[in-house]
């Protein structure tokens, strides 16, 4: 193959779908020997190497700049089982369906506030003045962060993950961003120590784990910190570029807004569609591989198939309902 991949080229990045197909075609085991590392882009060769961590380590990162280090600490993505296991088991405890089902009210109080200007205005910047405020926004309400500081932390959130053009390492700002945002968490955590709240942090501290002995296993509030900080970062990034793919694709294919508008039941069908279109993530070194089999010259074909998946959807739950 005689193009490069690079995932930190910024030129890639904007268009980076032909360069998938040719990895796919024509080095689906791809070794780049500048900045050494191997990429694997069909799909089945990823889904069984996510699945296989006795070869396939997380341990050692799951960045390229951190691949020749030695990690320690608390980072649930920086695991294998049975620590991950462990330690996901723990998070489990505060992080549930309940706690995030009685978010609801506040996430469409929030939803509104941001997309009212909008309406009003009778249009704007979808990205900067809605899907990458929303998610900080949540993901804060959800820990207990105060609304004064969300804006700093949004800052803070993406500072800490933005990268230089065919720069892996990060840059100072980034390493800076972390210590203050670390630094911040850490303060918080420490206050729901003492003072506990109505939030995940609170619950988090509050959580516990016991073995087949009965003892128990709590968080400390070094890892405590450290999935919050977590949260903060993946769920901001992630979260933004899916809300800013489904109002893309929406937009693209007006027939199937029209379907969601007139059956809101379906909404969920389409968010996970979503989830399949080429703008999440890019930079990790363990990706979905579901995002690399759609092209940008693919996007018909994908939102037929799209409108093919929730017609059936229709058409099953029809059925259901005649029965009843």
């Amino acid at each position: 193959m005689l193009i490069e991949y690079d995932p930190y080229s910024y030129a890639i990045d904007a268009d980076p779908y032909p360069v998938y197909r040719r990895l796919r075609d024509e080095a689906p085991v791809y070794h780049n020997k500048r900045l050494d590392f191997w990429a694997l882009s069909r799909f089945a060769d990823v889904e069984r190497a996510s699945m296989d961590s006795a070869t396939y380590s997380s341990a050692r990162g799951t960045v390229l700049e951190l691949m020749d280090n030695e990690i320690s600490g608390d980072l649930i993505i920086f695991m294998d089982p049975p620590a991950q296991t462990r330690l996901r088991n723990l998070v489990s405890k505060a992080f549930t369906p309940r706690r995030v089902a009685a978010l609801e009210p506040e996430v469409r109080r929030i939803t509104i506030g941001h997309l009212a200007p909008l309406i009003e205005r009778g249009g704007g910047d979808v990205v900067e003045e809605f899907t990458a405020l929303l998610p900080m926004d949540v993901i804060s309400a959800l820990l207990g962060i105060p609304a004064g500081d969300r804006d700093s932390g949004r800052g803070g959130s993406n500072a800490m993950l933005h990268r230089e053009s065919g720069c892996p390492e990060p840059p100072a700002s980034a390493l800076h961003a972390q210590v203050r945002m670390w630094e911040y968490i850490s303060a918080l955590v420490a206050e729901r120590r003492g003072a506990p709240r109505d939030d995940l942090i609170s619950a988090l501290c509050e959580a516990e784990l016991r073995d087949e002995s009965g003892s128990g296993q709590r968080l400390d509030d070094n890892a405590i910190a450290t999935f919050t900080l977590l949260l903060a970062a993946a769920g901001n990034e992630t979260v933004t570029k899916l809300l800013a793919s489904t109002v893309y694709w929406l937009w693209r294919c007006p027939e199937q807004r029209r379907i969601l508008i007139d059956e809101p039941a379906l909404v969920a069908n389409a968010i996970e569609e979503s989830a399949l279109r080429p703008a999440l993530a890019l930079s990790g070194t363990r990706p979905d591989a579901r995002c690399f089999a759609a092209r940008r010259d693919d996007a018909r074909r994908c939102a037929r198939r799209a409108a093919d998946r929730i017609d059936r959807t229709r058409r099953a739950r029809l059925r259901r309902s005649r029965c009843l």
